[in-house]
């Protein structure tokens, strides 16, 4: 029997403490790391968050696991039981392995996430107050979004003339 990628489905939030206990679980069965390979998507994202760029590691698929194993009865048992798993994907309850094709744009897309997404906290047409640089307690009103960039291009008023800046995220306020 051959090794294919199978999805399992958690409890939302246990995805790590999941991949612990089959880990575990197979090393005491005298499985070795070789014998299988249990992946968790993610992806790296910058936020602004309180005026400061954060990055955090946001899941692709909350409540999933990826696992490629030589799936068995006994093996299958052994997972469905374990403790935060809910069930495989599949029909009747019985596991169905991903496409090679669904696995390689998967894996394809955790491989190609290793610069951090940027998370754009404004949105065209939002007036905002700027919070530093020279034009400190100026409002405007946003004209374009650089996610990539961590910026934005504001139209604020100085000397009555509508005058287009560009500003960092962290420059810039909400205005409820």
């Amino acid at each position: 029997m051959a090794r294919h990628w199978y999805v399992i489905h958690t409890y939302t939030g246990y995805e790590n403490k999941v991949k612990a206990n089959i880990e575990q679980l197979f090393k005491d069965k005298g499985m070795t790391v070789d014998d299988f390979k249990i992946l968790i998507p993610t992806q790296q994202i910058t936020e602004v968050r309180g005026g400061k760029k954060q990055t955090v590691t946001k899941k692709y698929f909350p409540g999933y696991l990826l696992m490629d194993i030589e799936m068995s009865d006994v093996i299958w048992s052994l997972i469905k039981n374990t403790p935060g798993v809910s069930r495989f994907i599949g029909t009747k309850g019985n596991p169905i392995y991903l496409q090679d094709i669904e696995v390689s744009h998967i894996l394809g897309q955790i491989d190609t996430v290793k610069k951090p997404k940027a998370f754009a906290p404004f949105a065209k047409g939002e007036t905002v107050k700027i919070v530093s640089g020279p034009f400190l307690d100026f409002s405007g009103m946003i004209e374009d979004v650089y996610p990539d960039k961590g910026k934005a291009k504001i139209s604020v008023t100085v000397f009555g003339r509508a005058t287009p800046i560009e500003l960092e995220f962290d420059q810039l306020e909400k205005v409820q």
